[in-house]
């Protein structure tokens, strides 16, 4: 199926790879870069970003960074998303889906021990952060970052 974890900060995390799988971060504290083929994207609270089966990816991070990794079957995607994906990689979102795609993850990590409620809620927030990525765009006007977050604290 994939994955769910949390990445905190001061974490190790392998720095330059490529895998076969789906792959999206949702970051929520701190600042860092990920660089896609020859394209860098710099990430912030709230920058929800895709690296497609195959892409080559490297992730120099602050000490402080803390994001969400989320790694699925290429196969739960529909193809057609894979070229847009690819095409704009990164998306910040306001801080309403933000708070929303972190509530769900971490909902989601809590079921680990559960394989199929796992399974089902890792294949729901692929299709949530997909929805959330496609119609980005027409939402309205974002939240405040000082109340993002506060929320996020809480």
């Amino acid at each position: 199926m994939g994955g769910v974890r949390r990445v905190v900060a001061g974490a190790r995390l392998e720095i330059d790879h490529h895998h076969d799988e789906l792959e999206f971060n949702l970051v929520i504290k701190g600042s860092g870069t990920y660089r896609l083929d020859q394209d860098a994207h710099p990430l912030e609270p709230g920058t929800l970003i895709w690296l497609v089966p195959g892409q080559r990816h490297s992730l120099q991070r602050s000490p402080f960074l803390e994001m969400w990794v989320v790694v699925v079957r290429p196969e739960l995607a529909d193809p057609g998303w894979l070229p847009e994906l690819a095409a704009r990689p990164s998306r910040l979102l306001p801080g309403e889906e933000l708070i929303d795609l972190d509530m769900l993850l971490s909902q989601v990590a809590q079921d680990s021990d559960e394989p199929a409620v796992y399974n089902a809620g890792v294949t729901y927030a692929l299709q949530r952060a997909w929805r959330i990525s496609r119609d980005r765009e027409a939402r309205r006007q974002p939240m405040h970052p000082a109340v993002t977050r506060a929320l996020l604290r809480l």
